[in-house]
């Protein structure tokens, strides 16, 4: 008889636990339930970003090969020199001048020949004029001219004529002297841009010469996922270890042909090129930086934590503390998401506060909530701020209860 006190406890225990547990979870149920929250914030305002990290290495922004004309000549010897910097209209290397130096001599040669003929009839013309003037000093006024003075006449004429042949022949000689003086000249390769020489090739192989912009950019490389997500025109942050600040620029080339010969089992790569905005001073080729591209980008944005958003049917939401003291529930649009937090883009003001963690909340909208006394947060000047700020919300609390 003594067991039926204890049974009765125990039964009546678990119906109370049972009425209270079904009242808790019974849909609509009258039963008040309250939040325990041990932490909330405001809605912050910040920039926010969605980038791609990824790794890069200084190269000249561009590279210029010089190639070697055979049909100029032969190769005769370069004039600079791997790693000199040099300027538009400075001297590369030679054609071999050798043929065209020969040509010269023989021409020149030639021409003395003609000039030495030409000056041999011109004493000739002087002796023939010097016999005529004293044929005619014999010759009486009325009588006709002899024979021998028209012989001489004759004479003259026909020298004066292979002279102006000679000359005119000469003078033939020293234009084609002048066309190959003219061609040495042009046997010298003068840069057409201004750089440094970043590669020499000694066995003659094309180019023969590469010239190098001093201008440096950044070139990296994207995986097959990624190339579909980057597009010429996005800005980039480039950071450098030796340096605190960062340097920006622009995507201004992006490869849609592999690097790699893909296979079934290796992914391909695609190039990038980044155009920098003021490249630093010590910014040597082969450095290596890490890369940062934005891809997007939003400024002055209402952020929240990643995980006060409750992603229910394709939909989000976010559960907002109300003036009145409970918790609502309401449908948001979101957008960037990065480092933890997400861009908030429709459906809160910027003074509401939220649950940073919607895995906190254990009942639906509507519910109460309550927090935790910090007695070490408070103070006079606290308490006056909470009195003075949120008196009205204090008020409200008070004869909700």
């Amino acid at each position: 008889m003594k067991k039926w006190p204890r049974r009765i406890i125990i039964y009546t225990s678990i119906l109370f636990v049972a009425g209270n547990l079904f009242l808790i979870v019974k849909k609509d149920s009258k039963l008040e339930k309250i939040e325990r929250l041990s932490k909330w914030e405001k809605v912050k305002t910040s920039d926010i970003q969605n980038k791609l990290s990824k790794s890069g290495i200084v190269i000249p922004e561009e590279e210029h090969p010089i190639y070697f004309d055979e049909e100029m000549g032969s190769f005769n010897q370069f004039l600079v020199k791997e790693g000199e910097e040099i300027d538009t209209g400075s001297p590369l290397f030679e054609y071999s001048t050798f043929n065209t130096n020969n040509q010269i001599t023989q021409l020149e040669t030639e021409i003395s020949e003609l000039e030495e003929k030409a000056d041999h009839i011109l004493s000739t013309i002087d002796q023939l004029e010097g016999l005529l003037t004293q044929a005619k000093k014999g010759q009486e006024e009325d009588q006709p001219e002899p024979l021998s003075i028209y012989t001489i006449q004759s004479d003259i004429y026909q020298k004066e004529l292979e002279h102006e042949l000679l000359l005119s022949e000469a003078a033939k000689l020293k234009e084609k002297v002048q066309i190959f003086e003219n061609q040495i000249s042009g046997l010298t390769m003068k840069s057409p841009f201004t750089g440094v020489v970043s590669k020499v090739q000694e066995s003659l192989s094309q180019p023969i010469m590469t010239i190098s912009s001093k201008v440096p950019s950044i070139k990296g490389s994207l995986h097959e996922d990624d190339r579909q997500t980057v597009t010429e025109g996005m800005n980039v942050s480039v950071a450098i270890s030796s340096q605190q600040e960062k340097m920006t620029g622009t995507i201004s080339k992006v490869s849609s042909i592999p690097e790699n010969e893909s296979g079934e089992d290796q992914k391909s790569t695609y190039s990038f090129h980044v155009q920098l905005d003021d490249p630093a001073e010590d910014l040597l080729v082969g450095k290596h930086v890490d890369v940062d591209i934005i891809l997007k980008k939003s400024q002055n944005a209402s952020v929240g934590p990643a995980k006060s958003i409750e992603r229910k049917k394709k939909e989000d939401f976010i559960y907002i503390l109300s003036p009145s003291g409970t918790i609502e529930k309401t449908a948001v649009q979101t957008g960037i998401k990065a480092n933890g937090k997400v861009e908030i883009v429709s459906g809160i003001n910027k003074e509401d506060y939220l649950v940073p963690n919607a895995a906190d909340i254990n009942y639906q909208s509507g519910s109460s909530f309550t927090s935790p006394l910090i007695i070490e947060d408070l103070s006079k000047k606290s308490l006056k701020k909470s009195f003075t700020e949120d008196w009205k919300y204090i008020l409200k609390g008070f004869f909700a209860r």
